[in-house]
């Protein structure tokens, strides 16, 4: 696994706990998403 995979999956299991103790709008679980959505779209250059 590459350190982008590694990036992408710590950020996914950070998200999916957060997700479960606050709301959609708590300012972490956006900022985690952003991140996480800049990473993938990384990944998907990265890829092709």
């Amino acid at each position: 696994m590459t350190n982008l995979e590694n990036n992408i999956e710590n950020l996914r299991n950070e998200l999916y706990k957060l997700l479960d103790a606050n709301k959609l709008t708590n300012i972490k679980i956006v900022t985690i998403s952003q991140r996480l959505d800049e990473l993938i779209v990384e990944y998907s250059k990265y890829k092709l």
